[in-house]
């Protein structure tokens, strides 16, 4: 086994593990575990969204629970709500997304 399929295993048995650190919600109908970070949405919202955080999540995914990558400007139903997809960033098999409530341009 070589390091990449350590890391891999580490993201679906450690990081996203349900009795540690993730939550398990609704995403378009189908039940994801994902990570909610909302003190890295603070740090982000006061650089890109005038501090104001209202209907705004960012939650980490692994890739592999989510297989078509999730597109700028669509919509999600998360929890049962209409969301916006603000941004989407992959880095190391997780995708960062942020989800927004209001449709603001």
């Amino acid at each position: 086994m070589n390091f990449k399929d350590h890391v891999a295993q580490d993201i679906a048995n450690v990081f996203f593990n349900t009795d540690e650190f993730s939550d398990l919600v609704t995403i378009d109908g189908q039940e994801c575990t994902v990570q909610i970070d909302s003190d890295r949405l603070i740090k982000r919202s006061e650089k890109e969204y005038n501090g104001i955080t209202a209907g705004i999540i960012l939650y980490f995914i692994p890739v592999l629970d989510y297989p078509n990558k999730p597109k700028v400007g669509n919509t999600q139903i998360f929890n049962n709500k209409l969301h916006f997809i603000d941004s989407v960033l992959e880095s190391d098999g997780v995708y960062e997304i942020v989800i927004n409530q209001n449709r603001g341009e």
